[in-house]
């Protein structure tokens, strides 16, 4: 059995023994688990947040009748509101 050497790669360490990549694993695993402890964490923290005082929402009422397309624009102005103020909305 011949044993072939690959040529070395710049910017790319060699492999090593099985023990480096046991580390890495180790260290990556580490910081995934406390990248979950920390989700954990804010979510927790948001829940207790938004548990607080919950206030119901209001809805807003119009004070008044619905304005018309053809009625008269309330600015004043003498055109009908769909020509006038009604093109914004």
């Amino acid at each position: 059995m011949q044993v072939v050497e690959e040529p070395a790669r710049p910017g790319v360490a060699p492999a090593s023994n099985g023990g480096e990549a046991a580390k890495r694993a180790t260290s990556i695993d580490d910081i995934e688990q406390e990248f979950r402890r920390k989700k954990r964490r804010e979510l927790e923290q948001a829940r207790m947040a938004g548990a607080g005082d919950a206030q119901p929402v209001q809805q807003v009422r119009r004070s008044g009748d619905k304005i018309g397309r053809n009625d008269p624009c309330p600015c004043g102005s003498g055109k009908k509101y769909k020509k006038c103020c009604g093109v914004a909305a």
